[in-house]
């Protein structure tokens, strides 16, 4: 195989793949993922396993009852005692909701990362990355895309990129990606071969974010998209700020401790989020920024990893919370200011595992916001009889 076709091997692979998909090729241009604080979620996935059952089920309960009972909730499992096993969990919380599925393979807990959905509201694709690219600890997360597409009619399409749903975030206009992935997508192609193979298969405009340096192995952890001119940014000397207040708070502030977090480590990672902040306001975008905390053995407390969508006129953020309120509160500040509903979803028991809210969770369906009708009319409705229980 000559250089030219090495490097353009990537790309092709990829478009073969979803050319055998069976998609015709004008419905395959239409096909983008969840647009993030643009489209209303539909359908969301899960994944039970049980070695982190115990930190996962509050997130999980938390995210059950903040989400509007018209979401459809799937929770993949690995087997049939696992499926039971979840039942008795959710059962003790008092959740009937979710339905479960088994995938008939050992899963972690990180729905987000070995898969991305794809649609154009009547058609989805379910990408899944490179296997021979996925660590042996992560290949059970492959099959769920195999067990979903038999299960709700959709296609399971592998693709010939390396890819971690944790390092993309799509906002309809632009993707974000960072650069580690455009990186190990560029072993036999160009960087620009890789970004434009990314822009084919996501149908957007990709934004490499993370140059030289990125702030965190996925871009999820330090960025999150808010409308189609807005994100909110990580702010670690923001962080270092509230940090200071807590060592002043008598009695201290307890912090999570599965790491140690000192001013130092902020100082240490705040040029990384300041070039990247260059890189956004390069690209027009409206920069917000947000409290973020890295520890000094790599642990991170961001509450940029989040679900943002849009419902009716209604923005609403399912917001990482990890039970230390001067930090909590400040974060929700920022979205709330920024002109979102906040959802505190529990994540403390999780976290220490690496991930919180988007990591644990994948949208699979989504739909347009449907905007409230306007009033044409100046008579007077009958009262109606609200259910003071019901949250949504």
């Amino acid at each position: 195989m000559n250089r030219i076709a090495l490097r353009l091997q990537p790309l092709l692979l990829c478009l073969l793949a979803l050319a055998s998909s069976g998609v015709p090729a004008q419905q395959r241009k239409r096909l983008s993922s969840f647009p993030e604080g643009l489209a209303t979620i539909d359908h969301l996935l899960l994944h039970f396993d049980p070695d982190s059952a115990e930190g996962w089920l509050p997130a999980c309960r938390d995210l059950v009852l903040s989400l509007p009972r018209e979401v459809r909730i799937t929770i993949a499992v690995h087997g049939p005692v696992e499926r039971e096993q979840l039942k008795r969990i959710l059962a003790a919380q008092g959740i009937k909701r979710p339905e479960i599925v088994i995938v008939g393979r050992l899963i972690t807990p990180w729905a987000r990362d070995r898969m991305i959905a794809v649609g154009n509201g009547s058609l989805v694709d379910l990408l899944t990355p490179r296997a021979d690219r996925v660590g042996p600890d992560y290949t059970g997360d492959l099959a769920t895309a195999s067990t979903l597409a038999d299960r709700h009619g959709c296609r399971a399409v592998p693709v010939a990129l390396e890819f971690e749903g944790g390092d993309i975030v799509c906002g309809g206009k632009h993707t974000f990606i960072g650069w580690d992935t455009i990186r190990s997508n560029s072993e036999t192609a160009s960087a620009d071969e890789a970004i434009r193979a990314f822009q084919r298969l996501l149908c957007s405009e990709v934004v490499v974010v993370g140059r030289p340096v990125p702030p965190h192995i996925h871009v999820d952890m330090y960025l999150t998209m808010f409308d189609q001119n807005t994100v909110m940014l990580g702010d670690p000397i923001a962080g270092g700020d509230l940090l200071e207040k807590c060592q002043q708070q008598t009695p201290l502030v307890a912090l999570p401790s599965f790491d140690t977090w000192t001013i130092a480590a902020q100082q240490v990672v705040a040029p990384q989020y300041e070039e990247v902040w260059r890189e956004l306001r390069q690209r027009g975008l409206r920069v917000l920024r947000v409290p973020i905390l890295h520890g000094e053995q790599g642990g991170v407390l961001t509450w940029n990893n989040a679900l943002v969508e849009r419902r009716g006129a209604e923005r609403r953020v399912y917001l990482p919370a990890y039970g230390v309120p001067l930090l909590d509160d400040e974060a929700a500040r920022a979205f709330r200011e920024a002109g979102s509903r906040v959802f505190a979803i529990d994540v403390s028991g999780i976290a220490p595992d690496g991930g919180t809210v988007r990591c644990i969770t994948n949208v699979l369906a989504w739909s347009s916001p449907s905007q409230p009708k306007p009033v044409r009319s100046l008579v007077v409705a009958p009262p109606v009889r609200v259910n003071v229980n019901e949250t949504h």
